[in-house]
């Protein structure tokens, strides 16, 4: 890789300092006054799935037997839009932006069902 001629600014590393006796109280008087309000605060929903599920849903979606969304099932729509009412202003026309898409889905080998 070639070298970039930017600079890059070295950051200085923040010390960690532990927190005051006074600061630490105060946190804690936080933590109990929260818990006051909504005592399950810190109790977390059991969880829909395991650990191990995910891993194996992440795993065959991964190998392909089990993709999010098959490839023959995905549909695209093609959306065109006027940004203004001032024709000056308008940077693209629709006939460009639908030219564009058209192409794109040529390229991509899809097939239009609908056009409007």
């Amino acid at each position: 890789m070639a070298k970039s001629d930017k600079k890059t600014k070295k950051y200085k590393r923040k010390e960690l300092a532990p927190l005051s006796i006074e600061q630490q109280k105060q946190a804690e008087q936080v933590v109990a006054d929260s818990l006051k309000d909504n005592p399950d605060l810190f109790n977390l929903p059991e969880a829909k799935y395991t650990v191990d599920s995910l891993v194996d849903f992440f795993v065959q979606s991964l190998e392909g037997s089990r993709k999010i969304l098959p490839k023959e099932r995905r549909r695209y729509v093609i959306y065109l839009r006027k940004s203004t009412d001032d024709e000056r202003k308008q940077v693209r026309s629709i006939e460009d932006q639908r030219k564009e898409c058209l192409d794109l889905a040529k390229r991509l080998g899809e097939t239009l069902k609908v056009l409007f």
